[in-house]
Order: structure tokens, then sequence, then C-alpha cells
């Protein structure tokens, strides 16, 4: 088996790969900020509500906390952006054979092979290949023709790597 495809660089599919990859995160830096946001409004009113002056600042301090952890997640989005614009602003050329999975471009070129790769998160867009706990690699699936696709599909299930019905997320 040897498939090769190029994919153009593209700032707009870059950015929603690039929030496909860190969603979860972002979804735990909101919740955290909206939760420490709530908990510190419930003890500013029952500070006032038992005129507790001097525990004021208590809550004060959660609505901070959860404030930074908002801006946090807007901040974090930027410069996850600017970080991978160098690699990814340029045309990457994806290799899948029998030894594993190679993404060349001007600048580096990565093989992650077969035994290294521990899962791979299949989107509608992407296939997000996952070195140990990180996610090492994404493979653009608009780029692949459909024989193609399925033939890439059949290596990452073959491997354990997919479940045999694909779960388009």
């Amino acid at each position: 088996m040897l498939i090769e495809f190029m994919v153009p660089p593209d700032e707009v599919r870059q950015l929603r790969m690039i929030k496909q990859l860190n969603a979860k995160m972002m979804q735990r830096l909101t919740l955290n900020g909206v939760l420490y946001m709530s908990l510190g409004l419930i003890l500013f009113f029952f500070a006032v509500a038992l005129e507790a002056g001097p525990l004021i600042g208590v809550p004060a301090v959660f609505m901070i906390v959860g404030i930074w952890l908002l801006s946090l997640r807007l901040r974090l989005a930027r410069k996850l952006m600017k970080r991978a614009m160098p690699l990814l602003n340029q045309i990457l050329t994806y290799r899948v054979d029998d030894e594993g999975v190679t993404q060349r471009g001007a600048i580096s070129s990565t093989t992650y092979y077969w035994a290294g790769i521990s899962a791979v998160v299949e989107t509608g867009e992407f296939w997000f290949i996952r070195v140990g706990k990180l996610h090492a690699m994404t493979l653009p699936r608009q780029f692949v023709p459909p024989m193609e696709a399925a033939v890439i599909r059949g290596a990452f299930v073959q491997r354990g790597l997919l479940p045999a019905a694909p779960a388009l997320v």
C-alpha cells in the first residue's frame, strides 16, 4: 500500500483543525471559568446577605480567577494559531504506506510508524493521528480521493486504530 497526496496551505482549514485538536482543553477552561465566576457570585450574595463585610474578598478572588480562565482561553487559541502557522502555511505532502504515516513540507518531515501510533480520531474533515497522549499529525480528508481514503481508513481499521464502522463527529 502506498498513498501519497498533497495539501495546499489554507488558513481557514488550519483554524478549524487547531480548534478541533484543542476543543476539550478549551471546553475545560470555559467550564472552569464559568464555575469559578458562578461560585464567586453565589459567595458574594451570601456575604452581602449575611452582612459579612470582611468575607467580600473571597468571592472577588473566585470571580477574578474565573475571568482569568475565560481570558486564558482566548489568549491560548491565538497563541496556538501563531505557533502553528509557520509549519502549516506551506504545501504538505502526506504519505501512507506499510511503514506508517509521513508528513513532508519545506520546513520539516515527520514519520510516525504504525507501532508508535496509539489512536486515530476520525471527524468529517480530518483524521487526527495520536502518538502517545498527544495529537501528533492531522490528515485532511478532503484532499484524498474516495478510493484512496477507503484504503487509508482500512489500514487504520486493520491496525485497530479505528472501529470498522465510521463514527464521524
